[in-house]
């Protein structure tokens, strides 16, 4: 049992070292994702997420406009 549950930590600890890897950390980078998936609510809300957390209100408006 325990063997199972430390096989569970490490495949959670690669998804989670995988997951860092794809966020995006600039506008550019942000930009190419909706580009490449410009339809998917999930990407613009991230975009919008970060530029609040820069104090961008304005761009974050702007996008949400987009």
């Amino acid at each position: 049992m325990e063997i199972v549950l430390l096989r569970e930590r490490e495949i959670r600890a690669a998804e989670e070292r995988l997951l860092e890897k794809d966020i995006p950390r600039s506008a550019d980078e942000f930009e190419k994702v909706v580009r490449i998936s410009p339809n998917s609510s999930f990407v613009w809300i991230k975009y919008m997420a970060f530029m609040l957390s820069l104090a961008d209100v304005e761009k974050a408006r702007s996008i949400a406009e987009r």
